[in-house]
């Protein structure tokens, strides 16, 4: 059986600073735009996304790589994801996920 265990406290601040900051970054590089309302729901989105793969490295990873599709704040809660699932899961399921992040990306 294969018995998830809840993550450490240090880890999910990390998350939510390091990736809150990253997608902070992205959304202000992008106030200008047009679509902005959208950036920042997504922005708010994709934090809960990349805050869920420490859960389900799998789901979460997918859910930030089709808002990533949405908007480039997601990022890098998408690729942090695709990490994740890499190190976490075995590679059929890695493989798939990378397949799905590059398909999803705007060319």
């Amino acid at each position: 059986m294969n018995k998830t265990r809840p993550p450490h406290p240090i880890a999910v601040a990390i998350v939510v600073l390091g990736m809150g900051g990253l997608s902070a970054l992205t959304l202000w590089s992008l106030a200008d735009g047009p679509t902005w309302g959208l950036d920042v729901v997504v922005t708010t989105v994709s934090l809960v996304a990349a805050l869920a793969q420490l859960w389900w490295p799998t789901s979460g990873a997918l859910a930030a790589t089709l808002l990533a599709a949405l908007s480039p704040v997601a990022t890098p809660a998408a690729t942090m994801g695709a990490l994740q699932v890499a190190q976490r899961r075995r590679f059929p399921v890695a493989a798939a996920v990378a397949a799905a992040g590059v398909a999803a990306r705007p060319c």
